[in-house]
């Protein structure tokens, strides 16, 4: 029973964050959210390297927005 339970929190633990970074990503691509603050970018794992991305993206969609806009 304990490992049951010990199983649950380990996948909850990879599965939030990832559900989240899906969410932050969705929003990159709609051109929303580009101010904000992506979680998760201080762990030292996948989780952490993943948010990194997502951040990174958010910064080049941000500036090629910007762009766009000043050339119209």
């Amino acid at each position: 029973l304990i490992s049951v339970a010990l199983s649950f929190l380990f996948a909850s633990s990879l599965a939030n964050p990832i559900e989240k970074l899906t969410s932050v990503a969705d929003q990159i691509s709609h051109g929303k959210g580009l101010d904000d603050t992506i979680k998760d970018i201080d762990r030292d794992d996948e989780i952490g390297e993943l948010a990194k991305s997502v951040d990174r993206l958010k910064v080049s969609v941000r500036i090629l927005m910007e762009r766009s806009r000043l050339r119209t």
